[in-house]
């Protein structure tokens, strides 16, 4: 089960604590791109308080992880 960061504008717990709880591995980045404002979103998530090596997966590995992609960078 993956938790996505959309809307999180709206949770009563930070998105930090959640990740602190639950673990990065545990989360995908999304915008909901139709609704929301995808820049706001995306300042929204990198400014969170939490250093890259915790914020990278969210943006790339879980995403990943979902559909089986092995990508040589």
């Amino acid at each position: 089960v993956y938790l996505e960061t959309c809307g999180t504008f709206t949770a009563t717990l930070p998105l930090a604590d959640a990740i602190g709880t639950l673990g990065s591995h545990r989360f995908i980045f999304g915008t909901d791109a139709a609704l929301h404002d995808i820049a706001y979103e995306m300042g929204a998530f990198l400014s969170i308080p939490l250093p890259d090596e915790v914020l990278k997966p969210i943006l790339t590995d879980s995403f990943r992880n979902i559909c089986n992609i092995t990508l040589s960078i």
